[in-house]
């Protein structure tokens, strides 16, 4: 006997970043609230698994694999036969799951399990984070899926039907609350929170070390401290990517003389968005749907190796709107970062008047949206199972 539709089960398919497995972990927090006798599960690669972002995640998870699509043509008839084989191990995980839909979180780990749930039937939902939509979601859309996308004019690039629900956030984000001295960190001076993503942060790492003089002369220098020693009048709070990465970081902004807490990852990040007054780094769409959420001002910096460049045009709509400023990777000299972050730092009514632009631009509500299409799909799920 199938389970009641009512608390359908649910498995999430891929999360190669941070970026695509939020969202899906933020729609099964909400799916959760909702339906309590759902069951979510969490199929992913291997590589996924022992990542940093997947260690992160507490669902209960199902391993599959998915070949990711190969640069040199030649070895297409090779990864059709991987494909083909990951596909049946798909069907394998599916028939033993019973789901009533499947969530494609993007990524090349969500491919195989999307394709066997189409050709058993199953409905597919595929959560879109960036404002470009990637070659999985665009490959996947032609099998009767639908796209919940997370910025809108989504429908030219991709197939099938198009829902603009935002992007999912998680309740831990949404919830916001200073911090300050579990980081470390005192009330008294503005904090920049510096992130690369999972990805990009080696290069952005490299621009912010160079800067950081010219940013403490840019807000003017050293000053006695509450506890009497002189500091930089601005924090921060870095997620270096790597232990290696915060350990060298950190020695930078103590000899430099700043307060500054640095992690190679940090867990709970709405402890993080509720300390920080102001965001340096990359324009992932999740990143940029929890700052919008958090009302916090941006200064984005690109990831510049994707061949879509799409983390530009996911920070349009808050450059546009006056919430952010965009600098390009290679133009963040030490005087660009000392002006653009010197003067949200010096200047608390500049990081209130953009704060409010970009809380009027968020969707705590996506993971709701989510789930509204989720319910509405689960009694078509039925009938692969019957």
């Amino acid at each position: 006997m199938i389970r009641s539709v009512q608390n359908p089960t649910v498995l999430f398919a891929g999360g190669g970043t941070g970026g695509h497995l939020f969202p899906g972990v933020a729609v099964a927090e909400e799916l959760a609230r909702r339906a309590p006798e759902s069951r979510v599960l969490l199929a992913r690669t291997q590589k996924d698994a022992v990542a940093r972002h997947g260690l992160a995640c507490t669902l209960e998870t199902v391993p599959v694999q998915s070949p990711r699509t190969p640069s040199n043509p030649l070895g297409y008839p090779i990864w059709g036969g991987r494909l083909a084989a990951a596909v049946h191990r798909s069907t394998a995980v599916l028939r033993g799951h019973r789901p009533h839909v499947v969530v494609g979180l993007g990524g090349y780990g969500s491919v195989a399990p999307v394709l066997a749930a189409r050709a058993l039937g199953v409905p597919v939902i595929l959560l879109e984070q960036n404002a470009v939509p990637g070659k999985a979601t665009r490959m996947l859309s032609w099998f009767g899926a639908i796209t919940a996308a997370s910025f809108p004019g989504m429908g030219g690039a991709v197939r099938g039907k198009v829902v603009e629900t935002g992007n999912p956030i998680r309740r831990t984000v949404l919830d916001r609350r200073a911090a300050h001295r579990a980081f470390g960190l005192s009330t008294a001076a503005p904090v920049l929170l510096v992130a690369g993503g999972s990805l990009g942060a080696s290069g952005l790492n490299r621009r912010v070390a160079d800067g950081i003089p010219s940013l403490v002369r840019a807000t003017g220098g050293l000053d006695a401290g509450d506890d009497g020693v002189p500091w930089a009048r601005f924090q921060v709070i870095h997620a270096a990517g790597s232990d290696d990465e915060a350990i060298r970081l950190s020695r930078l902004y103590a000899a430099a003389g700043v307060r500054a807490c640095v992690r190679a990852f940090f867990d709970d990040m709405g402890a993080v968005y509720g300390t920080a007054d102001a965001f340096l780094g990359r324009a992932g769409g999740t990143t940029i749907a929890e700052l919008a959420a958090a009302g916090l001002p941006a200064i984005f910096i690109p990831y510049p190796h994707h061949a879509d460049h799409h983390q530009e045009k996911n920070a349009l709509p808050l450059a546009e709107r006056g919430a952010a400023v965009v600098v390009r990777e290679g133009s963040l000299s030490p005087d660009v970062l000392a002006e653009e972050c010197g003067a949200l730092l010096r200047d608390a009514s500049l990081r209130r008047a953009r704060a409010d632009v970009a809380r009027s631009l968020g969707r705590p509500d996506a993971a709701a949206r989510v789930v509204d299409l989720i319910l509405a799909l689960a009694p078509e799920g039925k009938d692969a199972w019957e």
